[in-house]
């Protein structure tokens, strides 16, 4: 009889793999898309223990990771990290050329501003920091998370918004507008509201609004909505990398001390170990490249991924290059001069032709943020 039920409980189990697609590595399949990469190893969703190990290292709490902000922050980053667009990501049907031309989202949790006793949770506040000066807004939303029976989509509702900074109030007006329904949230767009506070005070604003009574809540404890921001800052990591270099300079020691002299020892190494064993003798290809975040110092800030595979490009340009490396005419030219000249011209350089983009997962002012970053991974290498 023992045996009998093992069997059962087995065959059930494999019954239950197949209906539902299990993929028994424990991530799901990634689609083939030509504009996102996945390296042989690479860890790509993001975990629930990571974002609470970093909440817990920053005096945060489990209840962080369970508001409206954070919940909706994680769920568009790990269907980043499968292939979608950030249109599709946040849950849209369609696609918005101003959703799609932002690379950094931001969204905030709402406040309960309880003015009336009798009608509690009806009055909702998003406190909005000080933000870069290089964001700039391309598309604000509301979403409030609707009641899963008494809400309806497709009313007409009528909200009350104010902006406001300290006790200053910087606009009032009416919004009457359809809301939109997209999974569990009802939406409104206030981009042009909200437009010129981002872009023209980057922030430090608070946004109020009273929610009508025809759109019901959810019952859930917690913030019942989120505002979310879709920006565009192209010059994040520069300007990171920049600062970090600047430090970094002026930490340096004088350039006749021991250290110095053992620094130098190692560079020095470093560079015949890529010289000898056949390395530069190779012809132009990937290697791999593990870049670790912890090791630069921005592992407390950076949630995900802490370690990531940006391979790059090495090897031998040899003359005349070959038509794979995908050389370009001047490249070919300095070549074919190379060859009657040889010092009239460095040979050409194993460089990568085609990089990937990276999506990444941010902590900042007490909220995740997804920075989506162009040409972060060599996929493709040539001589130029």
């Amino acid at each position: 009889m023992n045996v009998y039920y093992v069997f059962s409980c087995i065959w059930m189990l494999i019954g239950e793999v197949l209906t539902r697609n299990i993929n028994l590595q424990g991530w799901p399949t990634i689609p083939d898309k030509s504009n996102f990469i996945a390296p042989d190893n690479q860890k790509l969703l993001a975990s629930e223990e990571e974002i609470l190990e970093l909440f817990y290292s920053s005096g945060r709490s489990v209840v962080d990771y369970q508001k409206a902000s954070t919940v909706f922050m994680v769920k568009l980053f790990n269907d980043l990290q499968q292939g979608k667009s950030v249109a599709k990501s946040s849950g849209k049907s369609w696609e918005k050329v101003d959703i799609a031309q932002s690379d950094t989202i931001r969204s905030f949790s709402s406040k309960a501003e309880i003015l009336e006793a009798r009608k509690p949770h009806k009055h909702l506040y998003f406190s909005i920091p000080h933000l870069p000066k290089n964001e700039r807004l391309r598309s604000a939303e509301i979403r409030f998370i609707r009641h899963p029976v008494k809400s309806k989509a497709g009313v007409k509702l009528r909200f009350q918004v104010e902006v406001k900074r300290g006790d200053s109030v910087l606009k009032k007006l009416i919004i009457r507008d359809i809301t939109k329904a997209e999974d569990e949230y009802e939406i409104i767009d206030v981009s042009r509201i909200v437009s010129p506070w981002i872009n023209g005070y980057h922030g430090n604003i608070s946004i109020h609004i009273k929610v009508p009574k025809k759109l019901k809540l959810s019952r859930k404890q917690g913030p019942k909505s989120l505002i979310v921001f879709y920006l565009e800052d192209g010059e994040f990591l520069s300007n990171v990398y920049k600062s970090y270099t600047d430090e970094i300079q002026t930490e340096q020691v004088k350039p006749d001390t021991v250290r110095s002299r053992q620094k130098r020892h190692r560079q020095s190494r470093n560079r015949r170990k890529w010289n000898r064993g056949g390395k530069r003798n190779s012809g132009c290809q990937l290697h791999d490249f593990e870049v670790d975040f912890n090791s630069i110092g921005w592992g407390q800030w950076i949630i995900h991924p802490k370690k990531f595979n940006a391979r790059f490009c090495y090897g031998e340009c040899a003359s005349p290059i070959d038509v794979k490396y995908k050389p370009t005419n001047h490249a070919m030219l300095q070549t074919l001069m190379r060859s009657k000249r040889k010092n009239s011209a460095p040979p050409a350089c194993c460089v990568p032709t085609k990089l990937n983009p990276l999506s990444m997962l941010y902590y900042e002012f007490d909220e995740i943020v997804v920075r989506h970053h162009e040409e972060m991974i060599a996929s493709e290498c040539g001589c130029r």
